[in-house]
């Protein structure tokens, strides 16, 4: 069966254009660091702990991966993990730092120290997509009413 719409990661040069699509919402990306640092500096938790690289075969992984050479240039990841939740999952226990997008949910599920890459933060845009024959069909409305919902407000 042919679905109708998808939620994906909307690209930098944007979707489709024979696709119909509506933004859900905007992560940014932050610094996630286990939660004993309280008041350590990205410096010194970078110097620290090891760097966990989330998968750099994924568009957000070489983000991710882009920001923290900025940050640290010399530094090399220990291990490339395939899912932002097993990321956060050995950040919660001390076994390194890394860089991903800010998960609502994933992020309260793990108790990490999240801190802001700054005001030019990269981001990744979650977006509604359907064909434009779709887009007023009801099953597909109610989908799309029912991820706008789930993800909130489309945050700038």
């Amino acid at each position: 069966m042919r679905r109708p719409f998808s939620v994906c990661l909307t690209a930098p040069s944007g979707g489709s254009s024979r696709l119909y699509w509506e933004d859900l919402t905007r992560q940014p990306f932050v610094f996630v660091a286990p939660p004993e640092t309280d008041g350590a500096t990205v410096a010194s938790l970078v110097k620290r702990y090891n760097w966990l690289q989330f998968d750099t075969s994924l568009t957000s992984g070489r983000v991710a991966a882009s920001w923290m050479r900025k940050i640290a240039p010399t530094v090399k990841p220990k291990f490339e993990l395939e899912s932002i939740e097993a990321v956060l999952a050995m950040v919660s226990t001390g076994l390194g730092v890394s860089i991903v997008p800010q998960l609502r949910g994933a992020m309260e599920a793990y108790p990490v120290r999240q801190i802001s890459l700054g005001k030019n933060a990269p981001t990744r845009q979650i977006s509604f997509a359907c064909r434009g024959a779709d887009f007023d069909n009801r099953r597909v409305t109610a989908l799309r009413d029912a991820f706008k919902l789930s993800y909130g407000p489309a945050s700038a």
